[in-house]
């Protein structure tokens, strides 16, 4: 990333070796690797999130963070609590993508959408 208006706040690598990178840039932050951006936020906390699981995951790296996106927009990040429970998020996030590769599809029940069943 040769953008001289581009910060790298975090770098990482995914479980099958691809590089990658929180960027903010343009009043976004972005997941990117050497050569793409792949998905953007407008929330640090989302950002951050999303790299975390990302870098859980091996894989097409866009498409897993295609699949990463929709589950942060799905998922609110209150429905976690505080601190306490940030590992359970990104472990969260992880198992919906998970599901989502295997080509199962969400089901959501009950009034307020508190039950989830995959199939």
């Amino acid at each position: 990333m040769s953008h001289s208006d581009a910060e790298t706040l975090r770098s990482s690598w995914t479980l099958d070796g691809q590089a990658i990178f929180l960027i903010f840039t343009a009043g976004q932050y972005r997941v990117a690797t050497r050569w793409i951006w792949m998905a953007s936020f407008k929330q640090l906390q989302e950002a951050a999130v999303a790299f975390e699981a990302l870098e859980m995951l091996e894989g097409d790296p866009k498409a897993l963070a295609e699949h990463i996106k929709t589950e942060v927009r799905r998922v609110p990040c209150n429905r976690f609590g505080g601190r306490r429970n940030s590992a359970s998020r990104i472990s969260y996030l992880v198992r919906c993508v998970d599901n989502r590769l295997a080509g199962l599809r969400l089901s959501v029940g009950n009034s307020k959408g508190s039950v989830e069943a995959w199939a």
